[in-house]
């Protein structure tokens, strides 16, 4: 007969060996690590699919709200540049009427101080007559200009003004100017050519000598009747000598009335030489 022999002991823990118990534990956990692997893994894909949603959402946000921005910043923009071209187009406006109204000042001819400056140009000898003034459109007779030599106007523009831009130059018209007189000679008649050809106000290369011919001086010498004459009846009045009937036809200058601002001020015409050195104070009219 046999006998079973079970020692139920060795399977408790507390008599197992340090070396058969540390085989068993390994062995468990080297056993587990794919399950431990597997479960480790399919916690961190979702949560890193929902790191990432929630990233690209959080970006997305950011971009829409920087979108939003640059696109006020544009609408700001975009008005604040209407405004700034409409600011422009008024400024352009402003200075194009500002330029039309010095260009309106640069071709007065204050005729005034022209004629002062011819007077004083004349040399003895010589009685002028009639300043006449032909505009550049038309023609004029001198006894038709004759009639406001006595009292010329101080300030008057040649001809109309002509419309100019801010950066183009200002034309100044060039009417003719019709000089006639007397001389007592030939000699005078040249000196005065010679003396108007350096005047600021008239064209040099345009002061002509006309005509110049001897006439009776009209200029006559009259017996007083109230005055008892030595030889009586038979006492003659003498003949005044002839004299030189001349007409100078020339033409105004083309410099403005600014350039001439030297010239008008040891003339005596404070107003226009006023005007013009406040235009060039306020930047009107270039220094």
């Amino acid at each position: 007969m046999y006998s079973l022999d079970v020692n139920f002991l060795k399977d408790r823990p507390e008599f197992v060996k340090p070396e058969q118990n540390k085989k068993k534990k390994n062995f468990n956990v080297s056993g587990n690590v794919p399950l431990v692997a597997g479960i480790a893994v399919a916690a961190f894909l979702p949560l890193a699919v929902a790191g990432f949603w929630w990233w690209q959402q959080s970006e997305q946000s950011s971009l829409e709200a920087r979108i939003a921005q640059v696109q006020a910043d544009l609408d700001k923009a975009a008005k604040e540049q209407g405004e700034l071209q409409k600011i422009r187009q008024e400024t352009n406006s402003y200075k194009q009427q500002t330029q039309a109204l010095a260009s309106v000042f640069e071709q007065i001819r204050p005729w005034s101080a022209m004629i002062k400056d011819i007077s004083e140009r004349v040399p003895p000898g010589i009685q002028i007559t009639c300043i006449a003034q032909i505009p550049a459109s038309g023609t004029s007779s001198s006894s038709n200009g004759c009639q406001n030599v006595p009292n010329p106007p101080t300030t008057t523009t040649s001809s109309a003004p002509t419309t100019t831009t801010a950066n183009a130059p200002v034309v100044v018209p060039q009417d003719k100017v019709e000089i006639t007189g007397i001389a007592s000679s030939f000699n005078n008649v040249n000196d005065l050519i010679l003396t108007l050809q350096r005047s600021a106000f008239l064209n040099n290369k345009e002061t002509r000598l006309v005509t110049a011919r001897l006439v009776d001086n009209p200029i006559k010498l009259e017996r007083n009747p109230g005055t008892q004459q030595s030889n009586g009846n038979n006492f003659q009045v003498p003949a005044l000598p002839p004299v030189v009937q001349f007409k100078v036809l020339t033409s105004l200058s083309d410099k403005t009335a600014s350039q001439l601002l030297p010239q008008l001020y040891n003339l005596g015409d404070l107003g226009l030489t006023a005007r013009m050195e406040a235009l060039k104070q306020q930047g009107v009219i270039k220094k």
